[in-house]
């Protein structure tokens, strides 16, 4: 029987080695047999002291010790993992108590066995009936800590706030004080108010962590744009707590919040890979931004004359390396907004650090980050690429009833997911659904699932039908001719595969379909299937496939000609959907400044009421910080990528 961490075990006897009664009878046999209980409870052996708790209570139905022997018997029950069971005992322990002081303990212990059991609306009740002047010092801390915790399991993280704060008030040594502090910083990240964390801050300023609370309400304050508090209050941190680790942010926000009326409105921050295995990404982007504010000549592309400065930082690959990049853009060069990044690596920490920068920025990943007041997303998500295909299937195509079939892996579980969902809300179903690991080759066994052929089990009938017709036609051998009395047919209940992978894997699927006689099935993809290796690889099995993009540059629409012409012109090469995205970002933000925005405020409000821009990716809205389009849904037609129209 495995028993709790021995981190638990302290907690727990402290609590009972401090409950004996003060008056002792040394000569009563129940008094003798609850001593021999609590020895073999001290020695560790939880499972005699149960038994022997059992009787006791047999033998001794009136002692006054039985509060003390049903704690013991809770306690063992909780140190074996079984808090559920303990819970009984150390409540009927609470109601036979024979003072306040034991009955604070046992209240602490029951309500550390329904902490254990999820029960934390009750734990928290019991912990508000356990009276704190009556624990001594250690046993003070313990209830603290496990209130705090308590507290966030409810959604109070103001509560376990106070709680930490205390805790490092009540104890003297600097390690433990280190522990609390950490347990603390997760707290106050889960408070997202400005107004919370300053009265508590008062209340317990002379804890020895509270400059990690008068940080916090600092920064808060200045996310929320409450520039005097922010400066008051990260100020404060800075005099009197000269030590704090967060002394260099303070002193990062405090030159951010110097530095948000010093703005170049000629110049844009560009954030992109320039050095390493993605520099010819980063460049390919840079191109198109460069020709959407007419840096080599020309006007920009809202025709405008003005003349902007692209101020480029290498993003490199990591959060680090783009917070760096991202610092000299805000504060060196003053930059109005940026463009990027590229990299969904670190996209959270720079998205993050640009909201409370107040700097307007164009992201170009395909994930998120953390959208908010200032930052965008204009990368080519799953989300939007899933629902896309998922609408065409449905609205245009007249499907119902689809499969997927998907790597297992984090893009294919986001893409499955997102198009899932999207069926179903537009009246569809998903009848099949089946994952593959990473780098797999052979997929006969999860199309079989998907098509009725693996668990033959459940088809008994048919597969005796076919032996009696071999029987009848006295077939014995399988051969070409005689293999549909040998092989149970496909159950095919779907009329269209979503399949979300790349190009090398897809020519293996789909003439994997066909060789499990799964044909005349429609093959629904993502932008990765714009690609003349898929037509190379899957050959006439691709044929009919339909899949979304953000880009076509062989479109016949005039916006998306005169992009691909001019691009060819100045680079020599032809745009792919990555520079597509960047030059419609650049393009917004170009019509931003072109049109009056002087200030980062003003760029920002600009996108936010985007509405139907019409950019070479489709028409562009801003919806809750995505820039969201129609996309374009592409099809192989006669071996060649075609538009459908």
């Amino acid at each position: 029987m495995k028993s709790l961490p021995a981190s638990l075990l302290p907690t727990l006897l402290i609590a009972l080695l401090s409950l004996s009664p003060s008056t002792l009878r040394a000569d009563d046999e129940d008094l003798v047999a609850q001593k021999e209980i609590q020895a073999v409870y001290a020695q560790g052996n939880y499972a005699a002291a149960v038994t022997r708790a059992g009787e006791f209570y047999k033998q001794f139905p009136e002692s006054p010790f039985q509060a003390q022997v049903r704690n013991l018997h809770g306690l063992s029950m909780l140190l074996t993992r079984r808090p559920l069971l303990a819970i009984p005992q150390f409540q009927r322990a609470v109601e036979l108590s024979p003072s306040d002081s034991f009955r604070s303990f046992v209240r602490y212990n029951l309500a550390a066995a329904q902490f254990e059991t999820s029960q934390f609306p009750e734990a928290q009740s019991t912990l508000a009936l356990v009276q704190p002047s009556q624990l001594d010092d250690d046993n003070r801390v313990k209830f603290l800590a496990l209130r705090a915790k308590t507290a966030l399991r409810l959604d109070d993280p103001a509560q376990a706030v106070r709680d930490y704060l205390q805790l490092a008030r009540s104890v003297s040594a600097t390690e433990s004080q280190a522990g609390f502090a950490s347990q603390l910083d997760g707290a106050l990240q889960r408070i997202q108010t400005t107004g919370v964390l300053e009265p508590i801050y008062r209340e317990f300023e002379d804890s020895p962590i509270a400059d990690r609370a008068l940080f916090r309400a600092g920064q808060l304050s200045f996310r929320a744009g409450q520039v005097e508090p922010a400066e008051e209050q990260l100020n404060r941190l800075i005099s009197r707590y000269p030590t704090s680790p967060h002394l260099a942010e303070a002193q990062e926000i405090l030159r951010a919040l110097e530095n948000r009326s010093v703005v170049d409105s000629k110049a844009i921050g560009v954030l992109l890979p320039m050095k390493g295995k993605y520099a010819r990404f980063g460049m390919r982007n840079l191109q198109a931004i460069s020709q959407a504010f007419g840096i080599f000549g020309g006007p920009g592309a809202s025709g405008a004359k003005v003349k902007y400065t692209l101020v480029v930082e290498d993003s490199g690959e990591d959060a680090d390396s783009a917070l760096k990049a991202l610092g000299k853009l805000y504060f060196q060069h003053h930059v109005v907004a940026v463009i990027g990044p590229l990299l969904s690596k670190g996209v959270e920490q720079v998205t993050q650090k640009a909201n409370e920068l107040g700097l307007p920025m164009i992201t170009l990943t395909q994930q998120p980050g953390i959208i908010g007041d200032w930052v965008f997303q204009a990368g080519l998500t799953p989300r939007l690429q899933a629902e896309e295909i998922a609408r065409h299937a449905i609205e245009k195509l007249g499907l119902k009833k689809f499969a997927i079939l998907t790597p297992k892996d984090k893009f294919g579980e986001q893409y499955s997911q997102f198009f899932w969902n999207a069926v179903e809300a537009l009246g569809g179903e998903v009848v099949g659904y089946e994952a593959y690991m990473p780098g797999e080759t052979d997929f006969r066994q999860a199309i079989d699932k998907l098509s009725g052929l693996y668990y033959q089990d459940a088809r008994k009938r048919e597969l005796d039908a076919l032996a009696e017709e071999r029987k009848k036609q006295n077939i014995r051998k399988r051969t070409r001719k005689t293999a549909a009395l040998f092989d149970l047919p496909p159950i095919i209940d779907y009329q269209a595969v979503f399949v979300p992978d790349e190009p090398k894997v897809i020519g293996q699927i789909l003439p994997t379909f066909a060789y499990r006689d799964v044909t005349k099935m429609r093959y629904l993809g993502v932008n990765t299937w714009n690609s003349q290796e898929l037509i190379r690889r899957a050959q006439n099995w691709a044929e009919g496939a339909q899949f979304t993009d953000a880009f076509f540059p062989d479109s016949t629409s005039d916006v998306v000609k005169k992009f691909v012409e001019k691009y060819r012109s100045l680079y020599g090469e032809t745009p792919a959907g990555m520079e597509a995205l960047a030059f419609d970002a650049a393009t917004i933000l170009e019509f931003a400044l072109s049109t009056g925005a002087t200030t980062r405020r003003d760029v920002a409000d600009y996108v936010k009421n985007l509405t139907t821009f019409a950019g070479v990716t489709g028409r562009i809205t801003q919806k809750e910080g995505y820039l969201t389009r129609t996309l374009t849904i592409l099809t192989i037609k006669g071996g060649t990528i075609a538009e459908v129209r």
